[in-house]
């Protein structure tokens, strides 16, 4: 498909419903590969299907570092490389991981919800 994505892969986290299905279907319709990164599997199901193309999924919650780095390992392996990144979780209520005062990086805090 030609277009101005064609031959990139993205990576669309929370693009299930919303703002992020928008997105994710705009770049499949400007030709990008895409990965589309949730944390509920029917939803990640129901989206791919909806997307009339090709899509890769990854169920994780973002908020486990761990799972994030694999999930990235996984996409760049079944796509070949990852060219974007589009963040547009879900709910901005569940900003930290449970019980973690400090930011992932230790300087700081996490704002508590």
């Amino acid at each position: 498909m030609a277009g101005r994505f064609a031959g990139r892969v993205a990576v669309v986290t929370g693009g299930v419903s919303g703002i992020g299905f928008a997105i994710a279907r705009r770049l499949a319709a400007e030709g990008a590969t895409l990965s589309i990164w949730d944390r509920d599997r029917a939803a990640l199901d129901g989206a791919a299907a909806r997307l009339g193309v090709p899509v890769h999924t990854e169920c994780l919650d973002l908020v486990d570092a761990a799972a994030v780095m694999q999930a990235g390992v996984t996409t760049a392996q079944a796509l070949g490389r990852i060219d974007m990144l589009v963040a547009s979780p879900a709910s901005p209520g569940r900003t930290h991981p449970p019980g973690n005062t400090r930011s992932p990086t230790g300087s700081g805090s996490w704002t508590s919800t």
